[in-house]
C-alpha cells in the first residue's frame, strides 16, 4: 500500500495531525519567505512584521473527493497586535492540492484582507499526501498542514445505548467508520409486525451517526423486549450509495432500562472436576443479583446445570466459584460446558457454548513475558505455568518457536520469524504440548509485530539526469529493502545500522524534462529543459510496508541551454515615387536577409530602395526576406512592389 508523504520532522508532522494552528512573525519563521505583496499594511517608515494565524475547519480530507476545507487566516501586527488596513493582501500557497478545484493546480492565490481576516477553500489532490499551507505578508508567515487520506471503507458497528423505550424520539449513537452524508438509519420491526421505520438522523461525522429512534411499531409488554435490525444506508440515493444491516442491532423495552447479559470471556477456562476454580466470566449487562449454571442446553429454555458461587458482580465482570462437575442429574466431569447466566430480576438470560472444561490438563500456561516481538523473531519469551515436561513444542501465533531451556513451571524460548503477505502484525494464542504425552494447554496471545518503515532524511535530493548516490535515514529499514525513485528501482540497495540507514544508487532519469520559456543571449525567445520531481518510496519487501515521500527527488537536465523559437517572416512596404520602404515584421530573427528583386541586396532590419523605372512605365519587384533564428532556422516572405513612373509632360506649343 501507499502511504501519506511524510514531512520529514516527525514533531510537524504529529502538531499537524492535531489540527495545530501554526503562528509566527518574521523573526520566527522557520524559513526565510520571499517577499510578497504588501501595500505597506503596517505604516510607517519601519519594516513591520505580523503574526498570521492560519487555521481549517478540516485536518484531513479524502483524497480526490472533492470536498475541501475551508482555510481562515488572521494578521495582527506585532507590534500593536493591530490589523492591517482593509484591502491589504496577503499570498496563500500550498504544497498539495488546489484553490480552485476540478484538479486546476492552482496552488497560490491572494487574498484581500478585512478586518485582518480571509478565507479561501481548500480542494485535496488525488494522491494521500499531506498539504502545507503557508500565508505570507512580506517576511511574515504563518502555516497549517492538511493531511489528503485514503478513504475509510464504510462499515456500520453498533448502537450505542442499544436500548431504549417503545415511546422513541431517544438519542443513540450509531458507531463505526466511514460514514458520508446522506446518511438514511432504518429500524426493522420483522419480529411481528414487518414494519420498516426511519430514524431521524441529527448529525453525521465520519465515526458517528447521531439519530432518535423511532416509537415502536411491535407492542413491548413489561419484562419482555422487542430486537429490531438496524439497515444503514451509506451516501443514501448517491452512485456510490452502500447498505449494511446490523441484525439485533437494537432492543425496545419498557422504560428503556433492561440489560440482557453477554459473555465475551471465561478465565481460566479450565478446572478440576471437583470445582472450587475461581473464575472470572467479562462481558456487559449483568445486573445483580446474578445466576451462573455450568451444564448443556444451546439456549436458556430447558438449561440444564449446576449453580456456581457468584463472589462479586458488577455490570461488565462476574467472579464466581466453579461448582463440583456431578450434582443432581448431571454428569460434566473431564468435558466441556456450557455457561448460563441469568439476571435474575429481569429474567434476562444468555449462554456461552464450551466456555468451561472439567478435568484440568496437566499442563497450564499462566503467564508469557514479553507479549509481543517483531516478526523478524528472534524475542526471548519466558512462558510461565505448570505441568511442563521435556521435551515440549512452543508455538507463539501457530508459528513454531526454539526452545532455549525448559522446567517443570517455566519454558524459555525464542521467537521464529512469521511470513507476512502485508503489513499488518499478527497476534494469537501460545500453545505447549508435552510431546511425549500430547497434554498441552493454550496461553495468552503473543504479537508478531510489523513496523511500517519512517524515512527522516535524504542527502542529498538533487540529481543530475545520470543518477548518484543517496543515503537515506530513518528507522524501520529492513532487509530487503526495495527503494523506489517515481517507477524505476534504485540499484545497489543496502540496509545498514540496524535499519536506520539506507544506501543506494539513484537510477538515470529516462523520461522527458519539462520545458519553459527562455530568452537566449541575443535576446531571442527560445526554450529550454527544466527539473522535474519524482517520488520516493521505501518498500520493506517482507512485509509490503512502506514509507511515500512525494516529489523528493529532483532531477537536473544536463543540457539546459535556451534553443531559440523558430522565425516567422514577415514584412510591408510603402512606396514613395521610386522609394520604397520595408517594415520588418518577422519574430524570433536574429540576422535578415533581404533580395529586392532588381538584383539589390540588404541585411538591415527596415531598408529602403530606391528603384530605377524608366518614365512612363510601370514595373513590378518581387522582394524576398528570408530570416534566422541563428540555430539554423530559418524562414522566408514574398510580397510584391509595383512601381509607377509618370510620362513627362509634352514640350510646350510653339
Amino acid at each position: 500500500m501507499r502511504t501519506k508523504n511524510r514531512i520529514l520532522t516527525i514533531v510537524l508532522v504529529l502538531l499537524a495531525t492535531a489540527g495545530l494552528v501554526v503562528a509566527c512573525s518574521s523573526d520566527e519563521s522557520p524559513t526565510r519567505p520571499e517577499p510578497g505583496t504588501n501595500p505597506n499594511p503596517g505604516g510607517g517608515g519601519g519594516a513591520t512584521t505580523f503574526s498570521i494565524g492560519v487555521s481549517t475547519n478540516a485536518g484531513e480530507l479524502i483524497a480526490g473527493s472533492g470536498q475541501p476545507a475551508e482555510i481562515t487566516v488572521v494578521v495582527r501586527r506585532t507590534d500593536n497586535n493591530q490589523a492591517p488596513p482593509n484591502g491589504a493582501t496577503i499570498t496563500l500557497s500550498t504544497s498539495a492540492g488546489d484553490f480552485e478545484g476540478n484538479l486546476s493546480g492552482v496552488r497560490n492565490t491572494v487574498l484581500n484582507l478585512v478586518n485582518g481576516r480571509a478565507s479561501v477553500l481548500l480542494f485535496p489532490a488525488t494522491v494521500i499526501t499531506q498539504a502545507l499551507v503557508q500565508a505570507r505578508i512580506d517576511n511574515s508567515l504563518g502555516e497549517a498542514r492538511v493531511n489528503f487520506v485514503e478513504e475509510t471503507p464504510f462499515a456500520a458497528a453498533f448502537l450505542e445505548p442499544n436500548i431504549g423505550s417503545p415511546g422513541g424520539r431517544e438519542t443513540v449513537i450509531l458507531r463505526g467508520q466511514g460514514f458520508r452524508s446522506p446518511v438514511l438509519v432504518q429500524f426493522e420491526f420483522t419480529q411481528f409486525s414487518n414494519i420498516s421505520t426511519t430514524a431521524e438522523v441529527v448529525s453525521v461525522t465520519s465515526d458517528a451517526v447521531v439519530l432518535l429512534t423511532p416509537p415502536s411499531e411491535d407492542n413491548v409488554p413489561v419484562g419482555t423486549v422487542v430486537v429490531v435490525d438496524v439497515t444503514v444506508t451509506n451516501r443514501a440515493g448517491s452512485p456510490e450509495q452502500a447498505v449494511q444491516t446490523l441484525t439485533g442491532a437494537f432492543r425496545y423495552s419498557v422504560g428503556g432500562s433492561a440489560v440482557e447479559p453477554v459473555i465475551s470471556a471465561v478465565t481460566p477456562n479450565q478446572g478440576p472436576n471437583e470445582g472450587g476454580t475461581i473464575i472470572r466470566i467479562r462481558g456487559d449487562g449483568f445486573e445483580s443479583p446474578v445466576q451462573v449454571l455450568f451444564g448443556t442446553g444451546n439456549n436458556p429454555v430447558g438449561f440444564q446445570g449446576i449453580e456456581g458461587v457468584v463472589q462479586n458482580a458488577t455490570r461488565t465482570e462476574l467472579m464466581v466459584q466453579t461448582p463440583s462437575a456431578t450434582g443432581v442429574g448431571q454428569d460434566n466431569r473431564n468435558s466441556f460446558v456450557n455457561i448460563l447466566v441469568r439476571n435474575q430480576v429481569s429474567g434476562f438470560a444468555t449462554v456461552a457454548q464450551n466456555a468451561f472444561r472439567y478435568g484440568q490438563s496437566s499442563v497450564f500456561i499462566s503467564a508469557i513475558s514479553p507479549g509481543q516481538g517483531p516478526h523478524t523473531g528472534g524475542t526471548r519469551v519466558t512462558i510461565s505455568g505448570s505441568g511442563f515436561d521435556e521435551p515440549v513444542a512452543v508455538s507463539f501465533a501457530g508459528v513454531g518457536a526454539s526452545i532455549i531451556s525448559v522446567s517443570g513451571s517455566q519454558i524459555i524460548a525464542r521467537t521464529n520469524g512469521i511470513l507476512l503477505d502485508n503489513c499488518n502484525s499478527v497476534q494469537d494464542v501460545t500453545q505447549v504440548v508435552n510431546i511425549e504425552t500430547g497434554d498441552g494447554a493454550t496461553g495468552p496471545d503473543f504479537a508478531y509485530l510489523v513496523f511500517e518503515p519512517i524515512v527522516t532524511s535524504v542527502d542529498p535530493t538533487s540529481f543530475p539526469e545520470g543518477g548518484g548516490p543517496i543515503t537515506i535515514r530513518g528507522s524501520n529499514f529492513e532487509d530487503p529493502a526495495q527503494v523506489l525513485i517515481g517507477d524505476r528501482r534504485a540499484n545497489n540497495v543496502t540496509v545498514l545500522d540496524g535499519g536506520t540507514r539506507i544506501e543506494a544508487t539513484v537510477p538515470a532519469f529516462t523520461g522527458t524534462f519539462p520545458i519553459e520559456d527562455c530568452q537566449t543571449g541575443g535576446g531571442l525567445s527560445g526554450m529550454r529543459p527544466t527539473s522535474t520531481t519524482a517520488d520516493l518510496e521505501i518498500v520493506n519487501l517482507l512485509t509490503t510496508c512502506n514509507d511515500l515521500l512525494m516529489d523528493q527527488i529532483v532531477y537536473t537536465p544536463a543540457d539546459t541551454t535556451c534553443v531559440p523559437n523558430p522565425p516567422t517572416a514577415a514584412f510591408t512596404a510603402a512606396v514613395n515615387g521610386t522609394t520604397v520602404t520595408f517594415q520588418n515584421n518577422s519574430t524570433n530573427n536574429a540576422t535578415n536577409s533581404w533580395n529586392f528583386g532588381d538584383g539589390g541586396t540588404s541585411s538591415a532590419q527596415n531598408p529602403s530602395r530606391n528603384y530605377s523605372v524608366a518614365p512612363g512605365t510601370s514595373s513590378t519587384f518581387v522582394v524576398t526576406l528570408t530570416v534566422s533564428n541563428g540555430n539554423g532556422d530559418t524562414a522566408t516572405a514574398t510580397n510584391s512592389v509595383t512601381i509607377t513612373v509618370p510620362a513627362p509632360p509634352p514640350p510646350p506649343a510653339p
